[in-house]
């Protein structure tokens, strides 16, 4: 009981620590038995939605390692492919990035504190130099959209639209890729550490 007492004196750090307070709230929800047993409401609930975001997030990491290598290395695939490619990876990266933010602020009114969760100071190191990494390639990888039409590939800028060679849209559509690979990885990485540190210290109430 001292531990939820300690949790309730902490400010959060981080919108994701919304949500994981909100869930340990659930977690340490008790009922009491008719012989006078305290019993747990719902662990199990929290446990499996733990796994479930800790799982979401390790996919969105794995994947987000995966355009970053692929945006550097350049398979060679057609560039209508490469096209949906660099689509889908905006698409999925606005979705995660939307639904990280609304995940942790949907609890501030519900949960206004935060678990005392602490990250290790490697770990905590090793996010800050991976979250510079991907500052730099995002802003080393300048694009414009890019898309096709009948006469050809088109890039759009303020100024307008412009024809552009096949070349230069490969270029930009790969450099689409890196950006929005390299977006949701931070995120993704500050959310698997969390979770992982979360479930930890996570001590759950025995009848």
């Amino acid at each position: 009981m001292s531990a939820i007492a300690n949790s309730q004196q902490l400010t959060p750090r981080s919108p994701i620590c919304y949500l994981c307070n909100a869930a340990s709230r659930i977690e340490w929800a008790t009922v009491i038995d008719r012989d006078g047993s305290v019993v747990n409401a719902s662990s199990n609930t929290l446990r499996r939605a733990r796994i479930a975001g800790f799982a979401i997030a390790l996919l969105v990491a794995i994947a987000s390692c995966v355009g970053l290598a692929a945006s550097f290395l350049k398979p060679s695939i057609g560039l209508f492919e490469l096209y949906r490619i660099a689509s889908f990876t905006r698409t999925a990266g606005f979705w995660f990035l939307g639904g990280y933010l609304i995940s942790g602020f949907a609890f501030l009114g519900a949960a206004p504190k935060c678990a005392d969760v602490k990250i290790p100071s490697w770990e905590s190191r090793g996010l800050k130099i991976v979250c510079a990494i991907c500052f730099l390639i995002i802003v080393f990888s300048p694009h414009t959209y890019v898309y096709p039409e009948v006469r050809g590939w088109v890039t759009k800028t303020k100024v307008g639209a412009f024809s552009i060679s096949s070349d230069v849209a490969r270029e930009y559509l790969w450099r689409a890729v890196r950006m929005w690979s390299a977006i949701p990885l931070c995120p993704s990485l500050a959310a698997l550490a969390f979770l992982r540190r979360f479930a930890h210290n996570a001590v759950p109430i025995s009848r």
